[in-house]
């Protein structure tokens, strides 16, 4: 209670330095010439200091202007043809003066056009496409990857200025909802005209001027020939392995941009190594509607290779279909259908070796692994939206289901093991919510979620292991695990807000009901278990927003009660009940400093209450020389701070921010580990320990105007310290790692273009039982691309792995593309890992585990593939 006390008086100490009174800039006036005749359609435009516009408007047939910002100009610019332009400091603004301009004889000269990559509008960044773009690039994420302040993952999640966007728009209209990346990763870079960024956006429009938003969302603006018409893309590929295996690549795509249609259809299948999966995975995560996470308990263990494209190592089948419609029925109001089928195989072959560090001895386990796994899914959604400035309503229902079955044969210690996972998954769920101001300072806001899930999962071994412990020492043919987890969730929250004296007001109120069943079976050993978990929360969070031309803060106090019952958590019988009263402060606060600096800083304290997962008080065998075990009921605490500089000159294409963040967390448990017979078995038990976790980050991404140069820098370093038990002993540890990943891409001649990056990568494990343990990774990837004709494409491109600690390994892939193209046809002939590299080592660190990985990778690859577009 003290360091809630602690918490709670530092947030108010904080918030009162930040009593200031908000405001709106508005400006009214009348232009006229000399011989005062009104100027119709003169230009207005309000500067900052550095002379960039905020907005600007036109007077009209009587020479009237008004213009209104919500942040403090430095300048009125009014400008008309054939006319003297006059700036207006203003200071010297007096609300209905009329501004005289002089009679100006206009010689005209040499016109010189020149294109400005990147614009600036109030809170709005424009990026000319065309200022971006090299000729190698396909679709509009690979532009976006080289405009400074934007990057783009590898699963397509787009982040700008550090922070995932919060929309993505194709012109002005939200048809992809959260799947956005199969519009930026099938969208040709040449249907683009321009990317809006919008900084500060806030997508309710009954909301904007009352609830600010620090996230930005992107707009797409098409080129005028592929509005309002049916346009689409053919793909064909075929061709042969080294080891003679038939490879293909396909697609069907159509899309249609219209005024009040939106529409994009595909059909794409591979097996060239694209996980198509990534296009349909969610790349937004809104607060206000996420639910729990479930996650599987019996995963399969399948190898990933960190800083190398999967499509070197994943043999593939992939079949993905999906349909996304948007129809507007009037203006603001809107219905949007979405409907994905995804059909994959997947293999994998490796080698792999993990060590189980304890005080007395070392544990190691080597694996040879063959993945067969196949996963089908069909996932839908229907969203209605009324997104008005009087009215929002959006009401969302979603349903998918997911099956995976995943066959292990491998090779344990030289002893032959097979193993299998069956997972399904069951989801529906409606969501609503709805917005309503009154007058300019009165607001109501209502969200009501209602889902429903099931996660049936099924191990199987062969043969039947650990006898001694499941079947009384006999020798039996297969083990079998079960789990049935179920879950049902209804969160509802309501708010209402006021303005008083600059500032607004508001008070939330929620109750949330979440029911969880979970049981097993394992056998032979015949052991069913069941447990179910009701979690009731009633909470209430005063509110406190402010935002003026300097300042954003945001200030929330919930306090929450908490109900659980658990019903079969001590004994089959038993129930339990837990009260909780919480209370979990948050303050976010951000102060542009000018033009160009801004410094962004938030504190939360938080309780993290436990799922059923994590409550399960019996053995859950996941695979087949692990177990784990839940613990007591008991919430943990935390808190994070965070801090950011940031530094955006857009205009000069330069980006820069530095931060960091801290993590501390207060445990009752912690997690155990211990080793029966070649079992590995973690459970929680009761024994407080403080973990400490802080980071320190840093990003520069630059343009240059010469040779449409891009550089972008990052930097981070992250230290852990934590606690362990092995057994009896409670064993502190901690963990660093460091690195730093340039980038660049620049085209110095029409004819050549060359982009790549480096990721250098420092990991360290230090405690009382393990040597001192590092490792040094490094990725380095270059793509030279040669333009002989304005018809012809050469590509040549180079990647370099090595691990140098703790074992020394490199491999190195060679790939070759040559692509002709005439008119809206493409015929692309691809040749991939030249020199036939087969295996790679890496190594990587967790808790007090040191885990080893030989990968086998896709061989020599040849590939013809036409592409038509129409």
């Amino acid at each position: 209670m003290k360091s809630t006390r602690y918490i709670i008086c530092l947030l108010l100490g904080m918030l009162w330095t930040f009593v200031l009174y908000a405001q709106d800039f508005e400006y009214k006036g009348y232009v006229v010439s000399d011989t005062h005749v009104p100027l119709e359609n003169a230009s207005v435009a309000l500067l900052h200091q550095n002379q960039s516009i905020l907005d600007f408007t036109f007077t009209d047939s009587k020479g009237y202007f008004s213009i209104k910002v919500n942040t403090l100009p430095t300048t009125i610019f009014i400008s008309h043809l054939g006319y003297q332009a006059i700036h207006i400091p203003t200071g010297d603004y007096r609300e209905g003066t009329s501004w005289e301009l002089k009679t100006q004889n206009i010689k005209l000269k040499e016109v010189k056009i020149t294109s400005h990559r990147i614009r600036e509008r109030q809170d709005t960044l424009i990026y000319n496409v065309s200022g971006f773009k090299m000729p190698q690039d396909k679709s509009i994420a690979d532009v976006l990857k080289k405009m400074p302040g934007i990057e783009v993952s590898s699963s397509g999640q787009i982040k700008f200025e550090d922070k995932a966007i919060s929309k993505l728009y194709i012109e002005g209209m939200d048809l992809m909802g959260d799947q956005y990346a199969l519009a930026t990763n099938n969208l040709s870079g040449k249907s683009v005209k321009s990317v809006q960024v919008l900084r500060n956006h806030q997508d309710i429009s009954a909301l904007r001027g009352k609830q600010f938003s620090e996230q930005a969302a992107i707009n797409l603006v098409l080129e005028d020939n592929v509005k309002y018409t049916l346009t689409g893309t053919t793909d064909m590929g075929g061709g042969y392995t080294h080891d003679n295996k038939m490879l293909w690549d396909a697609r069907i795509q159509t899309m249609l941009f219209g005024k009040k249609n939106q529409n994009l259809s595909l059909y794409k299948t591979n097996n060239t190594g694209v996980n198509t999966e990534n296009e349909i995975i969610s790349q937004i995560q809104d607060s206000e509607t996420r639910l729990p996470a479930s996650p599987f308990l019996l995963v399969p263990p399948a190898a990933t290779i960190s800083d190398i494209d999967e499509r070197n190592y994943l043999v593939n089948r992939d079949h993905l279909g999906a349909i996304k419609h948007l129809y507007q029925i009037k203006e603001g109001h809107t219905i949007r259908t979405q409907l994905n089928y995804l059909n994959k195989k997947e293999e994998q072959e490796s080698n792999t070796s993990t060590l189980y560090f304890y005080p007395e001895h070392t544990i190691r386990y080597d694996d040879q692994n063959l993945l067969n796994s196949h996963i089908r899914q069909l996932s839908g959604e229907i969203a209605y939206q009324q997104n008005t400035a009087q009215t929002y309503i959006k009401n969302i229902v979603k349903g998918k289901w997911t099956e995976s079955h995943t066959d292990n044969p491998l090779q344990a210690n030289s002893q032959p093991i097979n193993q299998s996972f069956r997972t399904d998954r069951k989801e529906i769920s409606n969501q609503f919510q709805w917005v309503r101001p009154y007058g300019n300072n009165h607001l109501f806001r209502l969200t009501s979620i209602q889902a429903y899930e099931e996660l049936p999962q099924v191990l199987t071994v062969a043969p039947g292991l650990y006898q001694e412990w499941l079947n009384d020492s006999i020798p039996y043919e297969q083990l079998r695990q079960d789990v049935h987890l179920y879950n049902f969730y209804s969160i509802n929250r309501m708010e209402l807000q006021t303005k008083l004296f600059g500032f607004h007001l508001g008070i939330q109120g929620g109750a949330d009901y979440i029911h969880q069943n979970m049981n097993s079976d394992c056998r032979p050993a015949a052991t069913v278990h069941a447990l179910r978990v009701a979690h009731t929360r009633f909470y209430v969070a005063p509110t406190l927003r402010y935002t003026d031309e300097s300042w954003k803060i945001l200030f929330t106090l919930p306090l929450s009660y908490h109900l659980f019952r658990l019903d079969g958590h001590s004994s089959p019988s038993s129930h339990e009940r837990h009260r909780l009263v919480l209370p979990e402060p948050s303050l976010t606060a951000s102060y542009q400093l000018n033009a160009y600096w801004s410094i962004h800083q938030s504190l939360h304290y938080r309780s993290q209450m436990p799922d059923i997962t994590q409550l399960y008080p019996h053995y859950i065998i996941t695979n087949y020389r692990e177990a784990s075990k839940g613990s007591r009921f008991y919430p943990s605490k935390n808190l994070l701070y965070s801090a950011t500089v940031k530094f955006s000159n857009p205009l000069n294409g330069l980006f820069c921010s530095i931060g960091s963040r801290l993590h501390v967390g207060w445990q009752e448990q912690t997690p155990q580990s211990q080793q029966y017979s070649d079992l590995h078995v973690t459970q929680m038990i009761e024994a407080k320990h403080r973990f400490i976790s802080w980071n320190v980050h840093s990003k520069v991404s630059k343009t240059f105007s010469f040779w449409k140069t891009f550089i972008g820098i990052t930097g981070n370093y992250t230290h852990n310290r934590q606690k362990t038990l092995l057994y009896e002993n409670l064993v502190p540890f901690q963990s660093q790692t460091l690195t730093f990943a340039p980038a660049y891409a620049t085209q110095p001649l029409k004819q050549l273009s060359i982009e790549g990056k480096t990721h250098l990568s420092y990991s360290t494990l230090k405690s009382s039982i393990t040597p001192y343990t590092h490792i040094l990774k490094m990725s380095s990837n270059i793509e030279i691309n040669v333009f002989p004709t304005t018809l012809l494409k050469l590509k040549w491109t180079h990647s370099l792995f090595n691990n140098y600690h703790p074992v020394r390994s490199s491999i190195y892939f060679m790939n070759l593309s040559t692509t002709y193209s005439f008119r809206k046809f493409d015929l692309e002939l691809l040749a991939n890992n030249l020199l036939n590299n087969k295996e790679h080592q890496q190594t990587y660190l967790y808790t007090l585990t040191e885990h080893s990985i030989v990968q086998r990778f896709r061989s020599r690859e040849i590939l013809l593939k036409a592409s038509f577009w129409y």
